[in-house]
């Protein structure tokens, strides 16, 4: 096991220093996020990295300080107006807020990047479609890193990361957030983290996955795309798993 997830690391090393000369990193301060801005600072230098956080009204104890000294940007979106009126899928809403934030606060950066890992695809992340919209990159995805990997280099490499999903993502509809007080939804978004935690999902077992991005239909050796509104449908032809979903956002998620 640990040799693989130190491959998978170099890959993204690799893969930030021949696409990117200064990023700008989303950084929430869990596992996903402080493993992609650690490989951001060993691969293009902690003067070409900024961290970007977002201060939100339903998690208000998250506005964690990056590790290594890193230039930090804390931007506070209107989440509080998405929360109570849109009619889009909360994580989506969110993350268009957040993400059109960050894209407004930073300057002279080559791509802001998101963490978002593989394993989270078969939880369900109607967020990626903001993300595709704003063109905001996905290394984790395009690398082939999971849970279990990001949990490992996390340990690995002396991170003090949080465990845990964001919890609008969890919550399948708007009305269980639209008109809930904040400190509510905190606690509601504590005990989501708690249950997606303990369920163990196994992206193995998966065979067809649903990326809430409107990708271009694509077919390669590993995997097809079939598109389904503003939806994808990724089949697997040939696995492993991890590597046909990796080759598959490495052709059609282009920023």
């Amino acid at each position: 096991m640990p040799s693989f997830p130190l491959r998978l690391y170099r890959r993204l090393r690799n893969y930030l220093e021949s696409s990117y000369e200064r990023v700008a990193v989303a950084y929430s301060g869990g596992r996903d996020s402080s493993v992609l801005l650690q490989a951001a600072v060993k691969a293009l230098g902690r003067e070409n990295v900024v961290a970007c956080t977002a201060a939100l009204p339903y998690r208000p104890d998250l506005t964690p300080k990056p590790p290594l000294d890193v230039d930090q940007i804390i931007v506070r979106p209107s989440v509080e107006e998405v929360l109570s009126g849109a009619d889009d899928h909360p994580c989506y809403a969110c993350k268009l807020e957040i993400y059109s934030a960050i894209t407004e606060a930073v300057d002279g950066v080559d791509a802001v990047l998101d963490g978002t890992n593989v394993s989270e695809l078969i939880r369900g992340r109607p967020g990626l479609r903001a993300l595709y919209e704003l063109e905001v990159d996905v290394p984790l995805l395009k690398c082939g890193l999971g849970d279990q990997s990001t949990a490992w280099l996390a340990a690995r490499l002396g991170l003090k990361a949080r465990p845990g999903a964001c919890s609008l993502t969890l919550l399948p509809e708007w009305p269980q957030v639209k008109g809930v007080d904040p400190g509510e939804a905190n606690a509601r978004s504590r005990s989501a983290e708690r249950e997606d935690e303990s369920r163990g999902w196994r992206l193995s077992e998966c065979f067809n996955v649903l990326v809430h991005a409107p990708l271009p239909e694509e077919r390669g050796e590993r995997f097809e795309c079939v598109k389904e509104d503003n939806s994808t449908r990724v089949r697997v032809l040939k696995g492993p798993v991890t590597e046909a979903v990796a080759e598959c956002f490495r052709r059609c998620w282009v920023v």
